[in-house]
């Protein structure tokens, strides 16, 4: 999915319509992108997660065992579509170029 800076994800879709919002995209630099948590904190205390560009994050919901694999791509990138297997759900973030 392309998410833009400000933007919440995943957001739900055709493909799965009970996505519910659970990071937010802080800031991105070129090769780099901070993501928040929706409503709620890394247990480090830490105010956001930096994505490296082709460098799988993996998150984990502390509450339930949910564990969330983030990858951020470059611009272009096809994004294969098709449902992750439980209980890890895979989101891969494209975001756009940084504006002028």
């Amino acid at each position: 999915m392309t998410v833009t800076v400000g933007g919440d994800f995943p957001q739900p879709s055709a493909s799965d319509p009970s996505a519910q919002p659970l990071f937010h995209l802080v800031s991105l630099t070129a090769h780099t992108a901070k993501v928040s948590i929706v409503g709620g904190s890394y247990t480090n205390g830490a105010p956001t997660a930096t994505l490296r560009e082709n460098h799988p994050v993996t998150l984990m919901n502390t509450a339930d065992g949910t564990r969330y694999k983030l990858i951020l791509k470059p611009v272009g990138t096809a994004v294969p579509t098709g449902s992750s297997p439980a209980p890890t759900t895979s989101t891969t973030v494209t975001v756009p170029p940084p504006g002028p």
